[in-house]
């Protein structure tokens, strides 16, 4: 079974740390009754059923001492998965919510793994940039240097990659690669990229990207 990997806290927040400072608040939501805890960030969308249910996400006062009136719970819509019961688990938010008490089937381990990189030759992808690692640090001006990894989640490309959230490699010889003018446009307001990929030993190796504006 897939271990949660949120805190079981029997309430929305976690006790305060040693130091005297806060814990941040737990992953989870109350729905039919019941509390659900974050089961962990998804590589890969699953199948839903298109029916949306409403639900909660409780207050928590993650940094202390607010007023009260400034602490409230959330409503959320929650959706039925096709491959697990609402009644052991949901979707809100792009994450996997579990029932206390209940534990994800083995069959749905894949949504929490990125695909392998399986397609023969090149191939483009656009995708939702959500961050960018390396060695070098990114200037202020929005230069970087590469190489790098790029963590997006695909939009568009062959199927079995759309939904997922997969690292992209961008070595030395990536050509183009991004420009300051990319990252500071496009990349830091959250915008998309579009890359031409080879797979190596399933990785994603980029061989050209750029940002669409």
């Amino acid at each position: 079974m897939i271990a949660l990997v949120a805190s079981l806290g029997a309430s929305g927040c976690a006790s305060s740390t040693e130091d005297g400072g806060e814990a941040s608040c737990a992953a989870m939501i109350e729905y039919d009754g019941a509390t659900y805890y974050g089961a962990g960030p998804l590589r890969q969308a699953p199948e839903t059923t298109g029916r949306t249910m409403p639900a909660v996400r409780p207050s928590c006062d993650d940094s202390g001492g607010q007023d009260d009136q400034d602490v409230r719970d959330e409503p959320v819509q929650v959706q039925e998965l096709a491959a697990v019961d609402a009644d052991v688990a949901v979707i809100a938010h792009d994450g996997i919510y579990v029932r206390d008490g209940e534990d994800l089937p083995d069959v749905v381990r894949s949504w929490f793994h990125a695909p392998r990189c399986t397609t023969p030759g090149a191939f483009e992808v656009t995708a939702d940039w959500l961050g960018v690692t390396g060695p070098h640090q990114a200037e202020r001006d929005g230069d970087i240097e590469l190489p790098y990894r790029l963590e997006v989640r695909v939009t568009d490309g062959p199927e079995r990659y759309v939904g997922a959230t997969v690292t992209l490699r961008a070595g030395t010889g990536t050509d183009p690669a991004l420009s300051s003018e990319d990252v500071k446009q496009s990349l830091w307001e959250g915008g998309q990229v579009t890359a031409t990929v080879r797979c190596v030993e399933g990785r994603y190796d980029v061989v050209g990207v750029r940002a669409v504006h």
